[in-house]
């Protein structure tokens, strides 16, 4: 348990990291709501339960309970076997199927949207375990991933839209998703670099 939190915490990546995964659902629904003609706001139903108690169960009953599983264990044993990017897919997909019943049970979308539906959380999770695991990789402390799970699942909490706005969040992660790993990797290879210069200092 102590070494899923044994990354230190910086005070500005915190909160980034829930301002990521918030910030493309929001754009997602901006944009959305220009497609649509009807402003953002429509799109968004309180319902009948309390604001903070909605923000309370969107943080407990996900993102801190399946990260410790996901992150905490599983991350660790697929990086073990495979490289960074196979091995984030791969926990992706897993995680991605762990929900196949919510698909189910809790979407309304049970007519020719159920596709799109079904691609758009296969990719859009996967993209979100990349993510995660580019943070945990620099920074191995799993308040990073509880924070991106919990700015996913926050506005899903309230929403209210139709099959358009997955396909613009679809679409965004495939967008983002590739430029972070691009950076991630060009950044790996600056820190080898640095790394293998340091190396040969200590050798002369």
């Amino acid at each position: 348990m102590k070494r899923c939190f044994s990354g230190k915490v910086k005070p500005l990546l915190l909160p980034l990291s829930f301002v990521l995964t918030f910030g493309i659902s929001v754009l997602s629904l901006f944009l959305y709501s220009i497609m649509m003609g009807k402003p953002m706001l429509s799109y968004i139903n309180l319902g009948t339960t309390a604001l903070p108690l909605s923000i309370f169960l969107s943080l407990t009953s996900g993102p801190t309970g399946e990260e410790l599983g996901w992150r905490g264990f599983m991350r660790e044993e697929s990086n073990k076997k495979h490289g960074f990017l196979k091995s984030s897919v791969c926990q992706g997909l897993v995680w991605c199927f762990w929900h196949t019943l919510l698909w189910v049970v809790d979407s309304e979308f049970t007519d020719w949207r159920a596709i799109p539906y079904v691609i758009s959380n296969i990719v859009v999770i996967t993209s979100i375990t990349v993510l995660m695991n580019i943070f945990l990789e620099r920074h191995n402390n799993l308040l990073y991933s509880v924070l991106l799970h919990f700015g996913f699942n926050i506005l899903y909490v309230f929403l209210d839209a139709d099959i358009g706005f997955f396909v613009i969040l679809t679409v965004l992660y495939l967008v983002i998703t590739p430029i972070a790993v691009f950076v991630r990797n060009k950044t790996a290879e600056k820190l080898l670099e640095n790394n293998d210069r340091g190396e040969k200092k200590n050798k002369e």
